[in-house]
């Protein structure tokens, strides 16, 4: 199965969801603007935050079509920031 090297996320507010990546991964992005954030990883992938009402085309899913596809994300997470200072 391949494995991904980009996940794009559609978020309402990228800077929110910025920070709360940010604690979580340990790490801080590499591009980050009001509507997108770029996370790059050890690995080489990368974790893109798009605002959800920028979109073009729309990410917009009528009900009855909806296909959720999941995927398994590994990732060997640092401590976090305030871990690291004790």
């Amino acid at each position: 199965m391949p494995e991904p090297n980009l996940v794009i996320l559609y978020v309402d507010s990228p800077p929110a969801s910025a920070a709360f990546y940010s604690d979580l991964l340990g790490l801080r992005p590499v591009e980050s603007s009001p509507t997108f954030a770029m996370f790059a990883m050890e690995s080489g992938a990368m974790l893109g935050l798009w605002a959800r009402r920028t979109v073009q085309p729309a990410a917009n899913m009528t009900e009855g079509r909806r296909r959720t596809r999941l995927f398994r994300i590994r990732c060997r997470c640092s401590p976090s920031p305030a871990q690291r200072m004790e």
